[in-house]
């Protein structure tokens, strides 16, 4: 029996023989503090599809759920879900809506956005999905070097608190073409430039370390973003050694390749990186990243400022 049948079958066994402690009988709505700023959160939560033994999605999906309550984000970007992830967190973390923009498999867990329904409404016809190709409308399409198909998934949401439109996207860059996340990321860069002034957030697995000169087109006045990113805006709260995101389920982190940017009008009050776990095991083996962002002028109090 090879190695990878016999970790299944004692995963098989532990599911049979052990009751699996967390797990809610009942689920009561989220509940948020009054808050007039956002917390923003991207969550890399590792795919459900991959054999990963103890580590594996059914259990380490309470932890998953504990993370974004013990949060309790506005928004967040989540990358790798599968439609059984995305069940089970509408299922356990009442009050979400989430946006998947509804093209291409989402087995293959694409970037989806979640955000909070008793706050934001989307904006009509605003709700898209881009491939990181030179077909980028094409679903699937590839190019550049990567053999995944890879994308970002974007909208806009009106905030019903603050009378504001933001723009809002998720995305889940290639791990293996630098090629095809330099492309991306300039795709990402006329994405901005085309939100026609609206407020900025991005956030995903970027798979790049953050101080690459991959990223300079978001960071600079350049001609393809026309906006001032700061590429550190998520104003994470790092020691000398800088603090990576991706760990491998050790706790050890390499670079950091989670990260939120947001446009320069924001005014960022704060940021972590979420280094949390359970009796030595992790919700992922990414750490989510978050935000906390304040708008930059007071809500419009126009009457018919609000979407229809």
């Amino acid at each position: 029996m090879s190695r990878k049948l016999r970790l299944l079958a004692i995963v098989l066994l532990l599911i049979a023989v052990v009751p699996l402690s967390g797990i809610q009988q009942g689920t009561e709505p989220m509940v948020w503090p009054e808050r007039d700023g956002l917390i923003v959160m991207s969550f890399n939560i590792r795919t459900s599809m991959a054999f990963d033994g103890l580590d594996s999605w059914l259990f380490r999906r309470t932890m998953v759920v504990d993370v974004i309550k013990e949060v309790a984000p506005d928004i967040i970007m989540i990358q790798e879900a599968t439609p059984m992830q995305l069940s089970y967190l509408k299922s356990k973390v009442l009050g979400y809506r989430v946006a998947t923009a509804g093209i291409g498999k989402q087995w293959r867990g694409y970037p989806v956005i979640f955000f909070r329904e008793d706050r934001f409404r989307v904006q009509v016809n605003t709700t898209e999905r881009l491939w990181f190709s030179n077909a980028p409308k094409l679903t699937e399409s590839v190019s550049w070097g990567n053999r995944i198909p890879r994308c970002y998934t974007s909208l806009t949401l009106w905030d019903e608190f603050q009378s504001q439109p933001i723009a809002v996207a998720s995305t889940h860059l290639d791990h293996e073409s630098s090629e095809s996340r330099k492309e991306s990321v300039r795709m990402l860069a006329s994405w901005v430039h085309n939100n026609n002034g609206n407020l900025v957030i991005l956030g995903g697995d970027f798979n790049e370390s953050a101080d690459s000169s991959t990223f300079n087109v978001l960071r600079s006045n350049s001609v393809e973003s026309a906006r001032n990113f700061d590429l550190l805006r998520d104003c994470i709260e790092e020691s000398d050694k800088p603090i990576g995101t991706f760990h491998g389920f050790t706790g050890s982190g390499g670079p950091r390749i989670d990260m939120i940017f947001a446009s320069p009008e924001w005014k960022v009050s704060g940021g972590q990186i979420i280094k949390y776990s359970r009796s030595g095991r992790y919700p992922s083996d990414h750490y989510p990243v978050v935000t906390t962002l304040e708008y930059p002028f007071p809500p419009l109090m126009m009457a018919d400022s609000s979407p229809h």
